[in-house]
């Protein structure tokens, strides 16, 4: 996935005027086991994912690798609501190019598909 950014600066710990833009790609590979058995009217499954992000653009000095996100989730699909929890590991560059964060946070993630498509039309 592609992204364009414009990101407001900050200066003595305070949000400034000034932005800095630059563009942002993301992969990610993913693994989704279904299991054959529904609960309530939902498909139990688990993922796995792997997600790389590459910043590029002029503003980029040190930082073109961005962050390294690894996520194990469990969850249940409905026909329109998806409910998923689990653990997100994440590996972020710091913007000054030699300090990274490492972050292991617990998520929960609700996605609700919505059909604009006409029907009957």
């Amino acid at each position: 996935r592609y992204e364009y950014r414009n990101v407001q600066k900050i200066t003595d710990e305070a949000l400034s005027e000034d932005h800095n833009s630059y563009h942002r790609l993301r992969y990610q590979i993913s693994f989704r086991y279904r299991f054959n058995k529904k609960i309530k009217g939902g498909t139990p499954f688990i993922n796995i994912f792997d997600e790389v992000l590459l910043n590029f653009g002029e503003n980029i000095l040190y930082n073109h690798f961005d962050q390294n996100r690894i996520t194990l989730t469990a969850g249940i699909q409905f026909k329109k609501v998806t409910l998923q929890t689990g653990y997100m590991h994440r590996f972020v560059q710091q913007s000054a190019g030699n300090r990274f964060l490492k972050n292991d946070m617990l998520i929960l993630w609700i996605t609700h598909t919505i059909d604009l498509s006409k029907k009957g039309a």
